[in-house]
């Protein structure tokens, strides 16, 4: 049998720079956290965060 694997790639520093920030300013949500993250430059889109 074969099974779907994922071939998207983890994001670990994205994701870790996100969980950061999310632990600094607890009351934010994902729309806020977004616009801290565009201000460091990161690239990536809302759908990615």
């Amino acid at each position: 049998m074969v099974r779907y694997e994922a071939r998207r790639d983890p994001d670990t520093e994205l994701r870790g720079r996100l969980r950061e920030l999310a632990n600094e300013h607890r009351r934010f949500g994902y729309r806020r956290l977004f616009v801290l993250l565009r201000r460091e430059g990161e690239p990536s889109g809302i759908n990615r965060i």
